[in-house]
């Protein structure tokens, strides 16, 4: 296998990291590259270790994603899909067995292939009842999964229906641009593609933009004509109990919101150059002024914190 190529396309958590902080961006993306190695230098190895970090709110919603990859993938393959039953048991076992890696500190020979909770890292308290929250969330959100009309259209598919589960892939815009997508699940449906996100957050209007890059790749594979056969729909999983359909909206797709996002994606992709260009400056990358961010990142141990003091020339004041 020949060496792995450090790259970087347009991504939104790309942008939306680098605009919260610098600094982060720089240790995500930069110093933690290669820290996987055994020669690389204890900073990146520690910056590596770091960027495999988790939290609870979002190891819960990796969870789901991995639970409801595995139920299709299995179905898809042998005809035969796991129940509701399996695949909550399957959640739970997931959560027991990634507890226990990340308080036995299984995380310091492997970082990579187990979970490292911040929660434990960073010696937080954890009420009981929110723990309690945390495994209700995954037993509803796969309900939901089952439950929803959703899953009857997923289990009726045929091999040629099928367009995309999880992968993460690129494309480029018509201006060279290169940009990232991993979309939840994609197939063709009543002669409309229709691209799912699964979310076990709450109820947002901004995924527009984000299921709308979807909508662009979808364009680019030639698995769509025109915007108007594509389907996206974002999957509040958590909350379909509470708002049923309401939690599975259907977006149409416009020529102008395409026009729309592939003009945000050439207005931030200069950002991501010149970051490029400076990956080896790390005084480049200064730190965020916003305290709070720093109170959830995950390089707190490798960071001093804020930087509070807003300089002269940063603003018109």
């Amino acid at each position: 296998m020949g060496k792995i190529e450090l790259t970087y396309a347009w991504s939104e958590s790309r942008v939306r990291c680098l605009r919260e902080c610098a600094w982060k961006y720089y240790l995500t993306y930069f110093c933690a590259w290669e820290g996987w190695l055994t020669s690389a230098p204890q900073e990146k190895r520690r910056a590596y270790t770091l960027k495999q970090m988790t939290n609870l709110p979002m190891w819960v919603g990796s969870i789901v994603h991995n639970i409801i990859e595995d139920v299709i993938t299995t179905g898809r393959q042998t005809g035969k899909w796991k129940t509701l039953e399996q695949a909550q048991h399957d959640g739970v076992q997931a959560l027991r067995k990634g507890w226990k890696q990340s308080t036995d500190k299984r995380w310091q020979g492997s970082p990579k292939k187990n979970i490292n909770l911040a929660e434990h890292f960073y010696q937080e308290e954890v009420d009981k009842d929110r723990l309690g929250s945390f495994k209700q969330k995954v037993l509803v959100s796969l309900k939901a999964f089952y439950e929803m009309p959703l899953f009857k259209v997923l289990q009726s598919l045929k091999k040629d229906d099928w367009l995309t589960l999880e992968d993460f892939q690129k494309f480029q815009l018509n201006t060279g641009e290169e940009v990232a997508v991993k979309i939840d699940c994609g197939f063709r449906y009543n002669g409309k593609v229709y691209l799912l996100d699964w979310k076990t957050g709450r109820v947002s209007d901004s995924v527009i933009d984000q299921l709308t890059t979807y909508s662009m790749y979808a364009m680019k594979q030639g698995w769509a004509k025109k915007p108007e056969d594509i389907i996206i729909i974002p999957i509040y999983l958590a909350a379909y109990a509470e708002l049923g359909e309401r939690a599975t909206p259907h977006l149409d797709v416009t020529i102008q919101h395409m026009k729309r996002q592939a003009g945000i994606i050439r207005s931030e992709y200069p950002l991501l150059t010149k970051a490029f260009e400076n990956k080896d400056n790390p005084s480049y990358f200064v730190k965020t002024d916003n305290e709070h961010a720093c109170t959830r990142c995950f390089f707190r141990d490798m960071c001093p914190g804020a930087k509070t003091e807003v300089q002269e020339g940063e603003t018109p004041f």
